[in-house]
């Protein structure tokens, strides 16, 4: 009888520690997205209002983040929401009394390895399926606003400042999204690069599309002959071309061009899919390693459980501030040795230790912390 009452209580308090540990978890969740959006928000709001998207484009834009922005907030939330209630046992006594009925911190590896089980399996689909698609969708989004701003902009016989170093002229509109004698020049380099084509028209596809250039080339100077004159011809040719498609995205400002940036791009490759052979062994070492990052990023919440457990009890976890704090320390570290073992990798041109360097770090912590407690 006895130890069926024990056996009750326990159950009793896990599901209070359960339920506790959710309704401060998705607390702690919704204000660090928040806090993530907010801040991509503000950071790219002057430029897209600055060339001619709308709020319903930067709405999108963030709902598209959002899935990226999981990745690093729920592993965040969870270890903080452990933290803070493993601080609250601590301050309200709890912890001494569980302990002196035997209650040991073994007893809370079980339910934090089966709730950070099922966010880890909820993180393999968001950093493989989610988080790819937001960014390949964001992607059609840039798309289809660089083909709004180039409809809104262009003006024939008149240059046009993109605002991120391009320069666009074109002599002739024969038709909405179709225009003859196209030149679009790279300033502020050197060599100055420029790029002309006889025929240049929107291509849609879709909700986006892209800019096709048809009988041109590129120069690495400053043609001879300016458009208001004739086709560019006299300078040392780089590249000749029949046909050639442009990205729209890449017309956009260095600020919002900088958010599909390669490494950007690579997460939305699917793991089925193969790197295209013509890519250079470091860009194939990436791809591997953003996969690489994926399955860490899923583990972490296992991780941080463990540690988490190995910490409780501590007589500092009592105030709030500090329990807070050490979560912060904690993950700062994880992404540092995160953002330097991937370094590590691609500078000696390896897949180890990469994304994986905080799980033996922050596993012998987690030991050690357990060792220090007695077990108890």
């Amino acid at each position: 009888m006895m130890i069926g009452m024990i056996s009750t209580m326990l159950r009793i308090l896990t599901r209070q520690f359960l339920g506790e540990w959710l309704r401060l978890g998705l607390s702690i969740l919704t204000l660090v997205t928040l806090g993530l959006l907010a801040f991509q928000g503000l950071r790219i709001a002057p430029v897209l209002s600055g060339t001619g998207f709308n709020v319903s484009i930067l709405l999108e834009s963030l709902g598209n983040i959002l899935p990226s922005f999981l990745t690093a907030a729920i592993p965040m939330a969870m270890f903080a929401a452990l933290m803070g209630v493993f601080g609250r046992q601590v301050r309200d006594g709890e912890w001494s009394s569980l302990q002196g009925a035997g209650v040991g911190r073994q007893r809370y590896l079980l339910p934090v390895f089966v709730l950070a089980g099922l966010l880890s399996l909820l993180l393999l689909f968001v950093t493989h399926e989610a988080a790819p698609r937001g960014l390949e969708r964001l992607e059609t989004t840039i798309r289809r606003s660089g083909l709004e701003i180039l409809m809104g902009r262009v003006q024939p016989g008149r240059y046009i400042d993109l605002s991120n170093g391009l320069t666009l002229f074109v002599r002739r509109q024969n038709a909405p999204g179709d225009w003859g004698e196209f030149l679009l020049a790279l300033e502020g380099r050197s060599p100055r690069r420029v790029l002309w084509a006889e025929k240049a028209r929107l291509a849609r596809k879709g909700g986006s599309g892209f800019l096709l250039l048809e009988n041109g080339g590129m120069e690495e100077s400053a043609p001879t002959s300016s458009l208001a004159d004739g086709s560019p011809s006299g300078g040392p040719v780089s590249v000749r071309f029949d046909k050639l498609r442009i990205d729209p995205g890449r017309l956009l400002p260095r600020e919002t061009a900088r958010l599909f940036s390669p490494e950007q791009r690579r997460r939305s490759l699917d793991l089925t899919a193969r790197l295209p052979d013509e890519e250079d062994g470091e860009t194939r070492l990436r791809g591997r390693v953003e996969i690489q990052r994926r399955f860490a990023t899923a583990l972490a919440p296992l991780l941080l459980g463990f540690l988490a457990v190995g910490l409780a009890g501590r007589s500092w976890l009592a105030r709030s501030s500090t329990a807070y704090a050490v979560s912060a320390g904690v993950l700062l570290v994880y992404y540092l040795l995160e953002r330097l073992g991937i370094g590590l990798g691609l500078k000696l041109q390896i897949l180890w230790p990469g994304p994986w360097l905080p799980f033996p770090v922050l596993i012998l912590l987690a030991v050690r912390a357990f060792r220090r407690s007695g077990g108890r």
